[in-house]
């Protein structure tokens, strides 16, 4: 039972890292869309790292790349806590 347990665990953690990394695609968008509104400077230097690696969409583009690059930078990059 323990085994299974782990499995489902895994599984769960993978879906999650998947879903956060939408998220974090997603908002960064959504952040430089939305114009001169104040935030701080630690969101501004996660945005910042994420655009390194994950450039801002401006046309229409198969996103499939750019969503798996959001999981990567929440499994590898994302910085370890944002206070």
């Amino acid at each position: 039972m323990g085994a299974n347990a782990a499995v489902k665990c895994k599984q769960v953690i993978d879906h999650l890292e998947i879903l956060l990394g939408i998220e974090a695609v997603v908002a960064a968008q959504a952040f430089e869309l939305g114009g001169t509104t104040p935030t701080s400077s630690k969101l501004q230097s996660v945005v910042a790292t994420l655009r390194e690696t994950i450039p801002a969409v401006t046309n229409d583009v198969i996103l499939e790349p750019l969503l798996s690059a959001g999981k990567r930078f929440v499994s590898e990059t994302m910085p370890p806590a944002v206070d």
